[in-house]
């Protein structure tokens, strides 16, 4: 799936993935391939990017601090446009809090049949 991470001041990724992890402000919401269309608000937290192939051909786990906007899935693309965004420190993949009530995918991680 595509997936683009962008912030007002740059676009922090752009490229295929296996998996998206995001803070949204109710807890962290999965996404996987064919997932059903959805719209959420972020939170704060840590954005993390299972499988990423950018341009440049590196395959691996990429991870963005972000803080507000929103996160969109339509058709096999996510599209990721936070308030304020900035790469992770490495090992910082599995922090962060969601901003809100709850703490994982729960009813949000679905897909289509």
């Amino acid at each position: 799936m595509r997936v683009t991470v962008i912030s007002p001041e740059r676009s922090l990724f752009d490229g295929e993935a296996q998996s998206v992890v995001a803070p949204a402000f109710d807890g962290f919401v999965g996404i996987l391939p064919q997932h059903a269309p959805f719209l959420t608000l972020l939170g704060s937290g840590v954005l993390t990017i299972e499988g990423a192939k950018s341009g440049d051909g590196v395959v691996g786990t990429q991870a963005f601090h972000v803080s507000g906007g929103f996160l969109q899935v339509r058709g096999d693309h996510v599209r990721a446009v936070a308030d304020r965004g900035e790469p992770a420190r490495p090992g910082e993949g599995d922090q962060g809090t969601g901003g809100g009530a709850g703490s994982g995918a729960g009813g949000h991680a679905s897909r289509r049949s």
